[in-house]
This record gives structure tokens, sequence and C-alpha cells, in this order.
């Protein structure tokens, strides 16, 4: 082995030991995930020279079929696809499976595609990456985006927020996390995030008692109905976090975003609620 690669190592796992044991995912409800229900959650991270993956880490995202990640479009700005990669495949970082990435595309970027003048607006803050291979699905199953109305999300119970969250020093949790939260009526998320209207039912919020939040890693992370029906993107910015109440999520609500969604992975099988 290499001597500098070595030396790095042994530095990572002093500093790591080091590491108080803080929550990404943080609340009195945070669970590790400990089975492959969630395996199609991705971490998004920087090319790996060092094998030390929780070093790389910088955003969450959700497999939708064999060759489409969701993300915020703030986790790729001022990013290239080549210096990038998604480890989908296992609740362990460590074990995860390794995918490069071709090409990725922001909504905002995509309906400057479709319109002279687009609308786009900072709240809209979601994207796709496309995969340089497909995934197996027999092994890695893909979420199934849910398209649904606002009114049939507002007061349910019981979604999945997951994804690969920052710890101290800004590296990644090597275990992926989930919590169980209630969606909050579209009212009290407009006033507890202090949006402008015009940003409704592109987002809705996400509530728990005892508490819990995400942090900057968890971007991009899958909200879950059931196993695996995906109703939102979890949305956070570190610049904007620190105006939300600290107990509310904020998700981009991913039914406004479905004509982009379908379009560009060409996937018009996905589930319709009223």
């Amino acid at each position: 082995m290499n001597f500098h690669l070595l030396l790095i190592q042994l530095i990572a796992l002093c500093i790591c030991s080091c590491i108080p044991k803080t929550e990404c995912l943080t609340g009195n409800n945070v669970q590790y995930v400990k089975s492959k229900d969630l395996n199609f959650v991705a971490a998004l991270a920087y090319v790996d020279k060092y094998k030390i993956r929780v070093f790389n880490v910088f955003c969450s995202g959700v497999l939708i079929n064999e060759q489409h990640v969701i993300t915020n479009e703030h986790c790729i700005r001022y990013k290239k696809p080549e210096d990038a990669v998604a480890y989908l495949g296992s609740f362990d970082l460590n074990e995860a499976q390794e995918f490069k990435i071709c090409d990725w595309i922001s909504y905002t970027d995509w309906l400057g595609t479709k319109v002279s003048e687009p609308k786009s607006l900072e709240f809209d803050d979601i994207a796709i990456i496309q995969l340089c291979d497909s995934v197996d699905t027999k092994i890695i199953s893909p979420a199934k985006p849910l398209w649904t109305t606002y009114n049939y999300l507002q007061e349910k119970t019981g979604v999945t927020m997951a994804g690969w969250g920052l710890v101290e020093h800004d590296f990644a949790s090597q275990y992926m996390r989930k919590a169980t939260l209630n969606v909050v009526d579209q009212s009290r998320c407009e006033q507890q995030t202090q949006m402008r209207s015009i940003a409704v039912g592109r987002y809705f919020c996400t509530k728990v008692k005892p508490y819990v939040v995400g942090s900057g890693g968890d971007s991009g992370g899958p909200l879950l109905i059931g196993k695996n029906d995906l109703v939102g993107i979890t949305a956070m910015r570190h610049t904007e976090h620190k105006k939300f109440s600290t107990t509310v999520n904020l998700h981009a609500n991913l039914t406004y975003y479905k004509e982009f969604i379908q379009d560009y992975t060409n996937d018009y099988y996905s589930v319709l609620i009223q």
C-alpha cells in the first residue's frame, strides 16, 4: 500500500475516533437503518481518491428507476458529473456499490429548454442524476414516485425521512438513518418556514414530537409513504436552515415536478393518487 495513503487512513481513523457521537437526523425518533428496505437511498459523494467514503459525501438522493437518481439542485451546483459518484444498495456506506455519474440536470436548466423565459424560482431546488451504468433492479429496487394532491398529503402520518446526514467535521454517517414524521398542513408550513406564498405547492413540511430535524447531508433524501412510495425530496440548505423552525423539515413536493421528472427519465408509469 502507498505510504501516503496509509498515513491518511490512519489519521482519518484517529479523527473519527475523537468525534462526539452526534445525530445526522437529530431527535429521539431517529433510528439506524438495519435492513435492505431503503437500499434505493443514494449517498452522493466526490470521487473517492483515498478510499474513505465518509469524507466525501455531500448529499443524499433516491433511485427512481434503473438509471436515474433524484436529488436537490443545490447538491450539484458548481460541480461536474465526472467528479461525483453515487453509492447505492446498502445501509452501510462502506458496503454500498459505487456508480459513476454521466450527466445531471436541474429543474431550472430543464425549464430553460421548454420555454423562452423560464419562471423557475430559488425554491425550485430539485435535480435528476443519470448514472453511467444501469442498476440491477432485482438487487436494488427503486422507489416509486407517487403523484398525488396536496390535500392527500396534509396531516398524513407515519411518513419516513431517510438520508446520509453529516456529523461533526462534515463527515457523513457510515450508517444510513431514518425517522418517522407527520406532514403538517399548508398554512402551518408557510407560517413556520416564512416562505413566500408563491412557493407553496412546491413544498410541504413535516414535523413530529419529540422533534426530528435533518442536517446538510440529508438534502436530496426521500420522504416516503409506506416502504417505497416517494412523495417528496428533503430540501435543506445550510443558509436557509437558520431561518426555519428547528422542529420543521422542508420537502420538495414531487408531484409539482412531475412533468420534469417524466420528461427527463421517460417514465410515465408511476402511481397516481387523487
